[in-house]
């Protein structure tokens, strides 16, 4: 979804601030920024639900530590060390002091909430991990560096396609899915997830591969590894099974968008939506079930709350990550319907209404079908957040395309 610092010029660093000398380095450093809020938001959620707080500390620092927590924290905290690395002005250094900051004090300030809920331990462990998956993060993002810069970044990685941001953000979608399911039977919902991605990564391969910077396959499949790591670890890390036939998944889907694609007629460069028909009914369909789960033919009369949770019962952590779940989804539905729209309505004044409207049917739609649930119920505040989180999305993806175009030098 990013691109690296600026394609032409040099970029300085004055006084230990970075200069930013190309338009690039001001696309990258607003794109940048709104990610890591978003990130920032899901990881504090993720770390403090089920969001009940005491008005004085609780309980003390936990000294107990295990080799899968410590693995979770620091894959968890990779995209705030790999974001500002790879989006800082280009021909400065790796602002590592501003990553561990950045990593430390997120962490920091988690782990002193936790001193306040009586579900959660702050650790030091827990801090040290955070920190060191964050500078990971910048490590792995300082080692892609040298080998794509400036317009060769976007199409060596695939970059010069906004469309390729819907991926990165079904990386929380895959992290709520794997968090909120209580057991195997609703976790199998990041199959259709990954099959999402894998279309969308082979159509765009595919296209590439009309072009002299084509991707190398090596190249695509650790990219690809990397992706299902941090999107699948730290929700489903006890189901091996489910991973491994999640790496399936997302191989064959590429594969397949590969193929149809390249028997597709293209007229034009331009190949968004033809991409995005073929992820809609699987999008879709993973939308109903995951609201409706568990399916049932029975109904009751609609009913339902203006409250985001109903309060009648103890608010439960796997009711906080199923709600965060289906704000992360329509962030990347959001996203889509921009991208589907973007390249006709350029200004964002007209594509916004837009996608708050589309918006705004699905999440209707599915909140009326909660209604009519023997177990769930609507919700008029989870369908306003998702409508909010879609225009967030498609306000992403101009973020995104704005990037690009300033990269590869266009007006």
């Amino acid at each position: 979804m990013l691109g690296a610092g600026g394609a032409r010029g040099a970029d300085r660093s004055v006084g230990g601030v970075a200069k930013l000398n190309h338009p690039a380095d001001r696309t990258a450093r607003r794109l940048g920024r709104a990610i890591t809020a978003q990130l920032a938001l899901m990881a504090a959620v993720i770390t403090l639900s089920p969001l009940r707080f005491a008005s004085a500390p609780v309980h003390g620092l936990s000294f107990v530590w295990g080799l899968e927590d410590i693995l979770l924290n620091a894959v968890l905290f990779l995209p705030f060390g790999f974001i500002p690395t790879l989006t800082r002005p280009r021909g400065t250094p790796v602002p590592w002091l501003r990553v561990a900051l950045i990593g430390f004090g997120l962490s920091l300030g988690i782990e002193t909430a936790q001193l306040f809920t009586p579900e959660r331990f702050p650790s030091l462990f827990d801090l040290a991990s955070n920190t060191t998956g964050a500078l990971l993060g910048a490590y792995f993002a300082e080692r892609l560096a040298p080998r794509v810069d400036g317009a060769d970044a976007l199409r060596g990685l695939a970059l010069e396609y906004p469309l390729m941001g819907i991926i990165h953000l079904l990386v929380p979608v895959l992290w709520l899915i794997g968090l909120g399911s209580a057991g195997p039977e609703r976790a199998w919902l990041v199959l259709p997830v990954v099959a999402i991605a894998g279309l969308i990564g082979g159509t765009v391969f595919a296209a590439e591969r009309r072009t002299e910077h084509a991707p190398r396959i090596r190249s695509l499949a650790v990219a690809g590894a990397a992706w299902l790591v941090v999107g699948l670890l730290p929700g489903s890390v006890r189901e091996w099974r489910l991973i491994g036939g999640a790496a399936v998944i997302f191989v064959a889907a590429a594969w397949i968008g590969r193929v149809l694609q390249r028997r597709h007629a293209i007229v034009e460069r331009r190949f968004e939506r033809v991409a995005l028909r073929r992820v809609i009914p699987i999008a879709i369909a993973y939308l109903v079930v995951s609201a409706l789960h568990p399916i049932t033919l029975e109904w009751v009369p609609l009913h339902g709350t203006f409250a985001l949770f109903d309060t009648a019962s103890r608010l439960s952590t796997t009711e906080i990550f199923r709600a965060m779940e289906r704000i992360a989804a329509f962030a990347a539905v959001g996203y889509a319907i921009a991208e589907y729209r973007g390249r006709r309505e350029e200004l964002w004044t007209t594509l916004w209404p837009r996608v708050v409207f589309i918006a705004a049917a699905m999440a209707l739609a599915l909140e009326l079908a909660r209604g009519l649930h023997p177990i769930h119920y609507a919700s008029a505040s989870l369908g306003a957040l998702s409508v909010l989180a879609a225009l967030f999305g498609g306000w992403l993806y101009r973020l995104q395309l704005d990037h690009v175009r300033a990269l590869l030098g266009r007006p």
